[in-house]
């Protein structure tokens, strides 16, 4: 199955994402640090979900208005 990951700056916004994400829409997603290979600066930490979840997601992460550095392919790195 297809993955992602969205990066934050911070483990405190991965961890109100994820916590936000499986309390309100039941979806499971796993927080670790940034991968070397996604180029994105100053970002430590990254939450790791399906793809068939980006659209909910996303949307979590603009209402929370936590600071997020992007979606990207988790196998490609490249920004979705």
């Amino acid at each position: 199955m297809r993955k992602i990951l969205v990066v934050f700056a911070s483990e405190t916004s991965a961890a109100q994402i994820k916590k936000y994400l499986f309390e309100e829409h039941k979806i499971i997603s796993k927080i670790l640090p940034t991968p070397e290979k996604a180029t994105v600066s100053g970002c430590g930490f990254s939450l790791l979900a399906d793809f068939a979840d980006i659209d909910v997601i996303r949307e979590t992460v603009k209402l929370a208005r936590v600071s997020s550095k992007g979606i990207f392919d988790a196998e490609t790195f490249e920004k979705i």
